[in-house]
């Protein structure tokens, strides 16, 4: 397949790259960034957030004092996003207005974040049937089959999820999570939990690349030893570890929104500016630049 092109958000602005070197599209600090058809999506600074139609042309789309945006979803009621001390916000008619259902979701006071004072909300998702998922660190997974108007926990806290993602091809919804790799047939009302092939159980981040999941591993939040993982994403199958093309591991973890994929395509930033891709659903590598700034979200277009 032809090289598709590499978007990458980092702390000193916007990159593009394809068969070439870094091509810089916009000044900033691009904490987040989401692409749904010829629309773009980003957070800038944590505050602002922004729209493309084009993904090098940005105008302002909003901004939110307080609350950090973390996580972006376009969606046909409006720009979902979610943001630390775990709230939702919906962008209408130019403002990001409250979704108060989510501050009255079951079991919100059982939420907890080791890493800050309030738990955050990470990662989002959606189903074609509609159904909104939005994993909340640490408290679990909420399901929402209303339009946000109701919410339901769909696994246990402690699993300590730090992405959701629900797959269309395999119609299953996937996370990563401190106890391993998360799927579950229906909707989130059962889970399974899988580790095998994994040198550890802590995962950070996935995508599906084709008929393949992807994940990355490693010994915990503070570890030295990280690394990625491919399996089919149907069936049980161990996972494999990504070697061809890659570090044997790295030192740090590799988080959600630094992994991405579209086809048979995925791609990975780090924070020292390495940005890797795969055209084969990750059985082999190459490294695209070495010369990035901090790379904090990556979107393949």
């Amino acid at each position: 397949m032809s090289q598709p092109g590499v978007f990458v958000g980092t702390r000193q602005g916007l990159f593009r790259l394809q068969n070439g070197k870094p091509e810089r599209l916009a000044e900033g600090d691009f904490t987040a960034l989401v692409r749904e058809g010829s629309q773009w999506w980003a957070v800038l600074g944590g505050h602002e957030l922004k729209r493309s139609d084009d993904g090098v042309r940005w105008s302002h789309a909003g901004k939110l004092e307080g609350p950090r945006l973390m996580a972006l979803l376009p969606t046909a009621a409006g720009l979902l996003v979610g943001t630390s001390g775990s709230h939702l916000y919906v962008l209408q008619e130019g403002k990001l207005a409250a979704l108060s259902s989510f501050d009255r979701a079951p079991g919100r006071d059982d939420w907890s974040n080791p890493a800050s004072s309030q738990p955050d909300v990470h990662s989002l998702s959606q189903a074609p049937s509609g159904a909104l998922f939005v994993n909340v660190h640490v408290g679990g997974i909420l399901r929402s089959e209303d339009e946000g108007k109701s919410w339901t926990p769909t696994i246990d806290v402690a699993a300590d999820v730090h992405q959701v993602l629900f797959d269309a091809g395999s119609k299953r919804l996937l996370a990563a999570a401190a106890r391993g790799f998360c799927v579950s047939d229906d909707q989130g009302q059962h889970w399974e939990f899988e580790t095998r092939g994994l040198h550890a159980s802590y995962l950070r981040a996935l995508a599906v690349a084709g008929d393949t999941v992807l994940v990355t591993a490693s010994t915990g939040p503070f570890t030295r030893s990280a690394a990625v993982y491919r399996k089919p994403v149907r069936g049980h199958a161990p996972f494999e570890r990504c070697e061809q093309g890659l570090p044997r591991s790295f030192p740090e973890n590799i988080n959600a929104h630094l992994l991405a994929a579209s086809g048979s395509a995925v791609a990975f930033g780090t924070s020292s500016g390495h940005l890797y891709l795969s055209l084969d659903e990750g059985a082999r590598w190459s490294l695209m630049t070495e010369e990035l700034p901090a790379i904090q979200c990556v979107v393949l277009a």
